[in-house]
């Protein structure tokens, strides 16, 4: 039983870093996404980095960590111009 178990954690684990790799993809090519993303993925540093990249106003649609992560706020700011 306990093999079963594993093998399913590992699929489950496999499945989820597949679904965070196409809602990447996906606010890489529009980072209105990223406000209809998963808190995970709002929560994901590279995701959040590629959609303020787009536009700075990605931030509010940010997991609160990112949104107080100073890196992550100056980007914003850089790209927006305020």
């Amino acid at each position: 039983a306990c093999h079963c178990i594993r093998r399913i954690s590992i699929c489950d684990r496999k499945r989820m870093a597949s679904e965070a790799q196409t809602w990447r993809a996906s606010v890489a090519s529009d980072w209105r996404r990223l406000q209809l993303a998963p808190e995970s993925v709002r929560a994901d540093r590279r995701a959040v980095a590629c959609a303020i990249k787009q536009d700075g106003e990605a931030l509010q649609h940010a997991a609160a960590a990112l949104r107080a992560d100073r890196a992550i706020v100056l980007a914003a700011v850089r790209v927006t111009g305020q």
